[in-house]
């Protein structure tokens, strides 16, 4: 229960040994650090879906005006070297794509590129980790049930896995296999099924699909920072110094583009999976986040999380259905500040 005496709260709490427990007079603090990184959590997500947005966007319009295109209808567009063009209308205007077969005979001032989407989505996600799976790696990323492991060596991990996905996938395309795209495609396979398998073992379910989405995302920033823009600004500095671009540039960078347009459906249906927790109601069957309370243990596990969320923001329960009491509450902020005892 609890008894106000002298301006301020005393919980006295008669379960689990614990004694009665002066609750903090000023709980600013916690409160500032919860909206700090609920706001911190919201400007992250929206940023990142926007500049992702704009990156697939972008990625799967040069793909659809590559298949659409037609052979140019003026001789004079034939004889400047246009080896394709689209008409089309939108947005109450038409629009007149083309593209040359090689190289143009001059580049204007203003040239697009199309690359800090990719970069933008790409840093942003790393922010979201860094923000929901490393700062509460205990809480998103672990699962004792599935593998023992400390938040330190899980992040380093969870580092190990982008860097890795991204070499071995990088020297995959190199190898003498980049050659072939039907052999290719098929070590690629392997290689993200067994990536996959070994996440499913070490983290927790929400932490081994985030991840695994985290990779490919990375393999797909790679291949715009490592393979198509360097070969753009091959065909750029060929084209202003008046001599033929090396083949090879194009070559990679379009198998690069290939693949990132394959990688994009599964990196959207990764992420989205864990951006859809079930909420326990009636009519829903699956905890949200996966969190239960079945044991000791997992409320210990969680205590953090139970304190910040009922306590400190009192966010929860939701919409405080079950009728939650300030009592109730100084309850559970008087055994997380006692050690969080489950005996």
């Amino acid at each position: 229960m609890v008894r106000r005496g002298c301006g301020r709260e005393v919980a006295e709490v008669t379960v689990s040994g614990i004694t009665p427990l002066p609750l903090a007079e000023d709980r600013g603090d916690g409160m500032v650090e919860a909206h700090i990184v609920d706001w911190l959590n919201l400007i992250g997500r929206w940023t990142h879906l926007v500049t992702g947005t704009a990156w697939i966007g972008a990625s799967f319009y040069f793909v659809w005006l590559d298949n659409h295109l037609e052979t140019p209808k003026q001789q004079t567009d034939i004889e400047r070297g246009i080896g394709g063009e689209v008409w089309s209308v939108h947005g109450g205007g038409f629009y007149h794509a083309q593209k040359f077969a090689g190289t143009p005979p001059f580049l204007p001032q203003t040239l697009h590129w199309f690359k800090w989407e990719a970069y933008s989505t790409w840093l942003y996600g790393i922010f979201l980790l860094a923000l929901i799976y490393w700062y509460s790696a205990e809480i998103y990323l672990i699962d004792s049930s599935v593998a023992e492991i400390g938040e330190f060596p899980a992040i380093l991990i969870e580092v190990a896995t982008l860097v890795i996905g991204w070499l071995v996938y990088d020297r995959l395309c190199k190898s003498p296999l980049g050659g072939d795209d039907r052999k290719l495609a098929i070590a690629l396979f392997v290689f993200i099924s067994i990536a996959a398998w070994l996440l499913c073992h070490i983290f927790s379910g929400r932490g081994a699909f985030i991840y695994f989405g985290a990779m490919l995302g990375t393999i797909m920033v790679g291949n715009v920072a490592e393979v198509m823009i360097p070969g753009q600004k091959e065909l750029v500095a060929a084209t202003r110094q008046n001599r033929t671009p090396d083949p090879k540039y194009g070559r990679n960078a379009k198998q690069r583009s290939v693949h990132n347009t394959y990688f994009t459906l599964p990196v959207l249906f990764v992420m989205v999976s864990n951006h859809s927790a079930i909420p326990t109601q009636v009519g829903f069957t699956a905890p949200p986040k996966g969190i239960v309370f079945d044991t000791a243990k997992d409320i210990a596990q969680q205590a953090e999380t139970i304190h910040q969320q009922s306590v400190v923001s009192k966010v929860m329960p939701i919409g405080n259905l079950t009728k939650m009491t300030e009592g109730e509450r100084a309850l559970i902020d008087a055994w997380f500040r006692a050690g969080v005892r489950t005996e």
